[in-house]
C-alpha cells in the first residue's frame, strides 16, 4: 500500500577537476565498506569547440579519433513572399554533417553527404520524405554510419487531410536502412541496404565482423555484413535493454526475462546463450568488454567492470568523484591500457572529450569534504557537481545507499543509512526521499534553517509559497529545503462536491448518497484499510507533532475518521474484476471521486477535463470541513545539526531555493516551483495562447477574423471497449491560474510519510473495523503506543 501511495504522490540535477575517483569496491548487490584504493582515476577535459550552429547529438569513439554527427542548418532557406519569419532560420534547410576529432582536439567538418531524401513518382497525398541518421559505429579506419530513410502518406479520403480528425487513422509508411562505412575524411567506403521489409527497429549494435543486430517488435533481426538477413531471434515476453561488443567480436545483449541476464549473439545459429545474470540491476548504458572483462556497465553514478567467468562485478569508479555525471556522458569506452574516453556534455554548455587515467590518490590536492547521503545519487549528481565546480577548498561526497539493495530486498539501502543515523553516523548532508524528516527533526538531528535563510543575503522567505514553508516546520523549525512542491488532493464534479474546497464526513456521505445506485466514491479495489492508511499518511500532521512529541489519536476528531474510513467496503467485498478506467466510471456514474494531484502547470489544464470543465479540488474530508487538499515536498535536503561545515553546507543548500534551479524543475525533479518568481514564470508560459498555422506559416482566421487557438499537445487514455478519452492541453485560463493558486496557499499541511504509525493504526485500527472492538477502545490504544513510540524516539 506505501509503494501505490507513494507512487501515486510521487510525480507529486572548471573548478575542482583533479578530484579522484576510488576503485577496487564491490557491486551495487554487495556491502561498499571495502578498503580505499591507493589509486584513483583522475579526470582531463579537453573542450571541444564546433562551428556555430552546430550542436552534435550522436557520438562514436574510434581509435584516437571522435566522430560526431550534428543535425544541422546546410542552406539559405528561402521566405515566402509576403511572410515575415516567426524565428530567425524558419525556412533554413537542415541536414546531417560529420565532425571527426583528433587526438589533440582538433574539429573538422568531414565530406559527408546524406542519403537523398526519397522522391514520390506516384503523387501520392500528403506525401512527406525525409533521411535521418539513425546511429554511428566505430570503426578502425573511420566510422559507420546507419541512415534511414523515411517515406509516409496519405490514403483516406478527406478533401483536406490535415484538417481530418482521423488523419493519422489513414497515414502508411516505409523506412529503407543503409550502411554507409566512412573513412577518417567522410567519403563513402561502401553503402550497405538492409533487407528489412516493412519491420521498424528501436536499437542497434554492429559486431566485429560487420554484422548487424536490430531490436524491433518481432525480436533481435540480424543481418549480415552484406545486408542479407541472417537471423531473427524471438525474445519471447523478453526485452533487450542495451547491447555491446564482447572482447571477442560478438555482440553481448542485456535481456530481461524472468530476471536480468547477458547473453551472447549466436549469428550464424540465431540464438542467444547465456553469459551470466545481474542481480536486479537495471544498467542505464552498456560498454564494450575488454580484456579480461567481458562487459562494462554503468548504473547510478558508478561505472562497473563485469566478468562473465565468476559472475561477478567490479566497482571501478565514482563518476560523482570524477566531477562527472552519468547523466551528461554521450559516449564512454574504456581503452586496452585501462584509461577511460569519454564525451561530457552539461546542458547549455560545450561538448568536452574527457580521459581519465590512474594517479596515486596522495597526489591530489586537499580538499575539505562533506558527506552527503542519498538513497539514489544519480538524482542529486547535477546539483553536487555544480557546487563541487564552484568550490576549491570543499567538496561533496555522495554516500549512496542504493549500493546495499541486495535481491530483492529494495529496503536494504533505506534499512543501511537509518540504522547508521541512529547509531550516531550522520552524514553532513541528507537527500531525505523515503526518510522519517518529521520523526528526525524532532530528535534534534538536523539543522533549522531559518537562521540560515534569514541570514542569507539575496534569499528572503517571501520569495516562497511560506504556507510550504510553514507546513515542514517541526516543532516551528524549519529542517528542510525542496525546490518544489505538489499538492495531493481529492477532484469531483463541482455539480456534486460543490465549487469551493473543503467538506467534512458527513458532506462526503451525502454527497455519494446522492449519486446512482452502485456508485463508488473511488475506484474500484479501495477498501477502508487502502483508504485510511491514505488518510494516515495525509492527515499526520493532524494528530501527531512531532515537534512537542504530542498526539491526538484519542481525539474526537480521529475517531469520526477511523468511522468515516469504516464506511467503504471491506477488503473482501471490492470489486477487483472492474479494470475500466476512471474516466469510463466517472462518465457513466459509477464513481464520484478522483485521487489525483497537482504536480505541474498541466495538471491544472488536464484535470479540468475530468468533470466536463467543472471540477473542483475539494480535497480529503475532513472533521470540521475545512480544505483537505495537502503539500508534499518534491524532494527534501537537510543538514546534520552537527554538520563539520555548516557555512558550506549552506551554500550548497540554498541552491535548491534558487531562481535558477526551480527553471529546471521537470527535467531533473518534478513539481511546482517553490520559488514565486520561477513559479509566475512558468504560470506566464502556460498561459501563452499558441495559435494555428496553415502550411506556409501563415496565422488562420476564423469567419470573424480572429487567430484560432491551437492546443500545446495533448494525451490519450484508453476507456472501456477500445475506445480513447482524448486530454488536450490548452492555454491555462485565467480561471485555472487562479483555482490553482487557490488551492497551493489554501494548503496547510504536508504528507508524512511514517510507516511505522501508520502501520500501528492499520493493525490496530482492524479489531474495530471487524466489530471485535469499539471506536473509543481502538481510539485509546493507537494514542498509547503511537505516544510510546513517539517518546521513545525523541
Amino acid at each position: 500500500m506505501k509503494r501505490a501511495i507513494a507512487a501515486l504522490l510521487a510525480p507529486v540535477l572548471m573548478l575542482g577537476l583533479l578530484a579522484g575517483c576510488g576503485e577496487g569496491k564491490t557491486a551495487p548487490a554487495e556491502s561498499t565498506a571495502q578498503p580505499v584504493s591507493e589509486e584513483v582515476y583522475v579526470p582531463a577535459f579537453q573542450e571541444l569547440r564546433f562551428p556555430e550552429g552546430a550542436e552534435p547529438s550522436q557520438w562514436a569513439l574510434a581509435g584516437e579519433a571522435v566522430f560526431a554527427a550534428a543535425y544541422e542548418k546546410i542552406a539559405e532557406g528561402e521566405v515566402p513572399e509576403g511572410k515575415t519569419p516567426d524565428y530567425e532560420g524558419e525556412y533554413d534547410v537542415m541536414g546531417w554533417r560529420l565532425y571527426r576529432i583528433d587526438a589533440e582536439g582538433n574539429v573538422s567538418k568531414l565530406d559527408y553527404e546524406p542519403l537523398p531524401a526519397p522522391e514520390d513518382p506516384q503523387e501520392r497525398r500528403s506525401y512527406s520524405s525525409h533521411t535521418e541518421l539513425v546511429k554511428l559505429f566505430p570503426d578502425e579506419e573511420g566510422t559507420v554510419a546507419l541512415e534511414r530513410q523515411y517515406e509516409s502518406w496519405y490514403t483516406g479520403t478527406a478533401e483536406r487531410p490535415e484538417q481530418s480528425e482521423d488523419y493519422w487513422d489513414h497515414v502508411e509508411s516505409r523506412s529503407t536502412y543503409t550502411l554507409r562505412r566512412l573513412d577518417a575524411e567522410g567519403n563513402e567506403v561502401s553503402a550497405v541496404p538492409l533487407e528489412t521489409g516493412e519491420t521498424e527497429f528501436y536499437d542497434f549494435a554492429l559486431d566485429g565482423e560487420g554484422r548487424l543486430c536490430a531490436q524491433g517488435e518481432q525480436g533481435l533481426a540480424v543481418f549480415a555484413a552484406d545486408g542479407r538477413p541472417l537471423a531473427q531471434i524471438d525474445l519471447g515476453e523478453g526485452w533487450i535493454y542495451h547491447m555491446a561488443r564482447l572482447p571477442d567480436g560478438d555482440l553481448g545483449v542485456l535481456l530481461w526475462r524472468n530476471g536480468m541476464s547477458f547473453m551472447r549473439v549466436e549469428a550464424e545459429k540465431g540464438e542467444l546463450t547465456p553469459l551470466g545474470e545481474l542481480k536486479q540491476v537495471f544498467p542505464d548504458l552498456l560498454l564494450d568488454g575488454r580484456g579480461e572483462t567481458t562487459l562494462y556497465y554503468s548504473y547510478g553514478t558508478k561505472l562497473y567492470g563485469w566478468h562473465g567467468a565468476d559472475g561477478e562485478s567490479e566497482l571501478l569508479l565514482d563518476w560523482l568523484d570524477c566531477d562527472l555525471s552519468a547523466r551528461q556522458l554521450r559516449a564512454v569506452r574504456v581503452e586496452e591500457d585501462g584509461s577511460i574516453r569519454a564525451v561530457w556534455q552539461e546542458e547549455g554548455e560545450a561538448p568536452a572529450l574527457v580521459t581519465l587515467k590512474k594517479a596515486a590518490r596522495d597526489s591530489l590536492p586537499e580538499r575539505r569534504e562533506l558527506t552527503l547521503g542519498a538513497l539514489y545519487a544519480d538524482m542529486i549528481s547535477e546539483a553536487v557537481l555544480r557546487f563541487n565546480r564552484s568550490q576549491d577548498q570543499v567538496r561533496i561526497r555522495v554516500l549512496d545507499y542504493s549500493d546495499y539493495v541486495n535481491g530483492e530486498d529494495y529496503e536494504a539501502g533505506l534499512t543501511k543509512l537509518s540504522t547508521e543515523i541512529m547509531a550516531g553516523n550522520m552524514p553532513d548532508l541528507l537527500a531525505l526521499d523515503s526518510l522519517p524528516y518529521a520523526q528526525l527533526a524532532a530528535k534534534g538531528l538536523l539543522e533549522d534553517l531559518y537562521p540560515w535563510l534569514d541570514g542569507d543575503a539575496e534569499l528572503k522567505r517571501e520569495d516562497f509559497f511560506e504556507n510550504v514553508l510553514k507546513s515542514m516546520e517541526v516543532g516551528g523549525r524549519l529542517c528542510q529545503v525542496t525546490p518544489g512542491f505538489s499538492v495531493v488532493t481529492l477532484m469531483g464534479s463541482a455539480d456534486v462536491v460543490g465549487d469551493t474546497p473543503g467538506w467534512s464526513y458527513e458532506d462526503f456521505q451525502a454527497a455519494l448518497s446522492a449519486m446512482p445506485e452502485g456508485c463508488t466514491a473511488m475506484g474500484p479495489g479501495i477498501d477502508r484499510n487502502m483508504f485510511l492508511e491514505m488518510c494516515s499518511y495525509v492527515n499526520m500532521a493532524e494528530f501527531l507533532d512531532w515537534g512537542s512529541g504530542t498526539c491526538r489519536f484519542d481525539s474526537e476528531d480521529f475517531q469520526k475518521l477511523l468511522a468515516f474510513c469504516k464506511s467503504f467496503p471491506d477488503k473482501n467485498d471490492v470489486i477487483l474484476e472492474d479494470d475500466s478506467s476512471d474516466m469510463s466510471r466517472i462518465a457513466e456514474g459509477r464513481q464520484m471521486l478522483v485521487f489525483t494531484g497537482l504536480y505541474s502547470m498541466e495538471d491544472a489544464v488536464y484535470n479540468e477535463q475530468y468533470f466536463g470543465g467543472k471540477s473542483t479540488y475539494i480535497g480529503l474530508p475532513t472533521a470540521d470541513g475545512r480544505p483537505g487538499n495537502v503539500l508534499m515536498p518534491s524532494n527534501g535536503y537537510a543538514m546534520s545539526s552537527k554538520c563539520a561545515d555548516k557555512e558550506a553546507a549552506w551554500r550548497f543548500l540554498r541552491g535548491f531555493l534558487t531562481e535558477d534551479y526551480a527553471k529546471k524543475l521537470g527535467s531533473y525533479e518534478g513539481g511546482l516551483p517553490l520559488n514565486k518568481k520561477a513559479f509566475q514564470a512558468q504560470l506566464d508560459k502556460a498561459m501563452e495562447i499558441e495559435y494555428e498555422k496553415d502550411t506556409e506559416g501563415h496565422y488562420l482566421l476564423d469567419a470573424n477574423g480572429e487567430r484560432i487557438p491551437t492546443s500545446k499537445g495533448g494525451m490519450s487514455m484508453s476507456m472501456d471497449g477500445g475506445a480513447m478519452m482524448d486530454f488536450t492541453l490548452w492555454a491555462m485560463t485565467q480561471e485555472q491560474a487562479d483555482k490553482l493558486l487557490a488551492v497551493i496557499e489554501g494548503a496547510d499541511r504536508a504528507v508524512d510519510m511514517n510507516t511505522t504509525v501508520s502501520g500501528i493504526i492499520r493493525e490496530e485500527a482492524a479489531a474495530y473495523f471487524a466489530g471485535q472492538k469499539s471506536v473509543e477502545e481502538v481510539a485509546k490504544l493507537i494514542q498509547s503506543k503511537v505516544s510510546l513510540y513517539v517518546s521513545e524516539q525523541r
